[in-house]
């Protein structure tokens, strides 16, 4: 484990993303407080939660409980102590995933002569995929076209839904999970995603 190291909290069938700011021992490790449509999520110091580690080359299964809190100027901190832990080599995906919370305006070839731009935020996104929230509905056209613009030019792939999940409380009701098949202008997605990412989310609205 090192410094930068994503952090992925489980919880009540929701998953959080972090990162690790600190190692401060073997078994106990400092991660930025998570955040969700840039609201606080706070972890209960009486609970125990699931969380995988991503390292370079292993991925770490790990049961943590919350012992204290750390805060900063800026931002505030977990002190997480890990009771135990599974390690595994990480076995890499065909396409790297971008894990995001971005807003966004994505264009949808739904059926000849129909379009539909909707608003989403991307939870993350690869070659091979989109995750995203959405109040749109788009159950009734599981085979699409997706474009993603990037400035003057666009992603695109044939699209097919492979999950769909309704939230009814949520401020965004529905959640998606996208395959791409036959995309065209992949350098688009990878060079933009992974400028987002060296940039450890500051991004801009689109």
């Amino acid at each position: 484990m090192q410094t930068g190291n994503r952090v992925i909290i489980q919880y009540n069938d929701n998953l959080f993303i972090s990162f690790i700011d600190e190692v401060l021992s073997e078994n106990k490790i400092l991660i930025q407080l998570p955040y969700v449509y840039k609201n606080e999520t706070l972890l209960n110091e009486n609970e125990t939660y699931n969380i995988i580690i991503n390292t370079k080359d292993k991925v770490i299964n790990a049961l943590v409980k919350a012992v204290g809190i750390k805060f900063t100027n800026r931002r505030k901190y977990y002190i997480i102590d890990i009771l135990n832990s599974i390690c595994k080599d990480n076995q890499k995906r065909k396409y790297e995933r971008y894990f995001c919370n971005l807003h966004y305006k994505i264009n949808l070839l739904l059926a000849p002569h129909k379009q539909e731009n909707i608003n989403v935020i991307i939870k993350d996104i690869s070659l091979g995929g989109i995750r995203f929230l959405t109040n749109s509905k788009i159950e009734n056209y599981l085979c699409f076209k997706m474009k993603i613009w990037f400035e003057n030019d666009y992603f695109i792939a044939d699209s097919k839904i492979v999950q769909s999940q309704y939230y009814p409380k949520a401020n965004y009701k529905n959640q998606y999970r996208i395959k791409f098949e036959n995309t065209e202008n992949e350098y688009l997605l990878k060079n933009y995603f992974e400028n987002f990412e060296e940039e450890k989310f500051r991004f801009t609205l689109r």
